[in-house]
């Protein structure tokens, strides 16, 4: 992955990262919404995400979307 803060390159490899399945949230807990936005390599939407933080609690989230 690579960005820019105050015009500086960075590269973090994905590798050197462990797969922590902690991370990971049920599509099926997820309810869609409009898109916020949309670009060439995918879209973000306004979701609810049911469960995410504690069983029982819905929160609106922004859910990225790859091509």
């Amino acid at each position: 992955w690579t960005g820019s803060s105050d015009n500086e390159y960075f590269y973090v490899d994905f590798r050197e990262y462990e797969y922590d399945l902690k991370w990971e949230f049920p599509r099926e807990n997820l309810e869609f919404g409009k898109v916020l936005g949309s670009g060439a390599f995918g879209k973000v939407m306004n979701a609810t995400a049911y469960g995410i933080s504690k069983t029982g609690v819905s929160i609106q989230v922004a859910v990225k979307m790859l091509k």
